[in-house]
């Protein structure tokens, strides 16, 4: 079981490819009475790919991003969502922790946790495997994870010496940027402290004034006032997800005049907004990658008279 723990580490690890790691990426979820989840993912230019994982009756989306390990090209993924509503986001904690303690007999690295989104359906299904594992990081990166799901639960897991330490949405929403999120419980955002403070206190006061009923739209303008404002890692891809109806919305290099829209239900992505043409792909096994994309709807585009 160890040597299994340890191997798992490794190619967690691997995957992350987390030799330069952006310090960067926001993300929301906002209860109800409809929830919606965003991610705003901020990292320099790497190629991005839109790709969708097949497991029985479940579909999930993911946004990956490549990196190059051991000069092999390898898409990480970072944030997405499955066809029964639960969402992930994925993004550095700060501050890094290069050497973290070995792993015990147990013990599972946290990066895992975001696969099972998956094959798992809800929040509570996730919390339970938290209560049975303990959760370590891999060497080199610290990550967090937001999870939230259609019921309206959500949840941000992060590591511990001996305990796992999850923090529950307990109000209308529950927003995480690249501090340590259980730290913020019981304090009002305004005291947040730490790497991408700035792009949490603009998320949260956005969040705070914009209550019920929040939809897609309000998720897309959260996204756009959150960017952020590190030019070495712009904010390349902004995602809304719509749990009940199974779908994502996204804007591409701070672009919020064209919207994208991934259904999980049909596997397409289509134009949705601020496009003189409209097109629709379908994703397939391979994926998407995002400059394709954009390069298609270009050549769609009427000519400039």
């Amino acid at each position: 079981m160890k040597r299994l723990i340890l191997s798992l580490a490794v190619t967690a690890l691997a995957l992350l490819g987390v030799s330069q790691a952006a310090p960067a990426c926001t993300s929301f979820a906002v209860g109800g009475p409809r929830p919606i989840f965003g991610m705003n993912f901020d990292y320099a230019r790497f190629p991005m790919k839109l790709l969708l994982e097949d497991n029985g009756n479940l579909r999930t989306f993911h946004l990956a991003f490549e990196r190059v390990i051991q000069g092999e090209h390898i898409f990480v993924t970072t944030g997405g969502m499955n066809s029964n509503g639960l969402f992930y986001a994925c993004q550095e904690l700060h501050p890094q922790v290069r050497t973290p303690p070995p792993p015990r007999e147990g013990d599972m690295p946290l990066y895992l946790l975001n696969t099972m989104v998956g094959r798992m359906k809800t929040v509570a299904e996730l919390k339970a495997v938290c209560a049975k594992a303990h959760l370590t990081q891999v060497p080199d990166v610290t990550c967090h994870t937001l999870f939230a799901d259609k019921t309206g639960a959500a949840l941000v897991v992060e590591t511990g010496t001996g305990r796992n330490l999850l923090t529950p949405m307990t109000g209308p929403y529950l927003a995480m940027a690249n501090f340590a999120s259980h730290g913020m419980k019981g304090k009002p955002y305004q005291d947040a402290r730490g790497c991408g403070d700035d792009r949490y206190k603009v998320l949260c006061a956005y969040l705070e004034k914009t209550r019920v009923p929040f939809d897609v739209d309000h998720g897309l303008s959260a996204l756009e006032q959150a960017y952020n404002r590190n030019p070495a890692y712009p904010t390349s891809c902004s995602m809304v997800f719509d749990p009940q109806a199974a779908e994502v919305f996204l804007a591409f290099h701070r672009n919020f005049s064209k919207v994208w829209k991934v259904s999980l239900k049909t596997g397409t992505v289509e134009t949705f907004r601020g496009f003189d043409t409209a097109t629709k792909h379908q994703l397939g096994k391979n994926g998407i990658l995002v400059s394709e994309l954009l390069d298609a709807e270009a050549t769609a585009a009427p000519p400039q008279q």
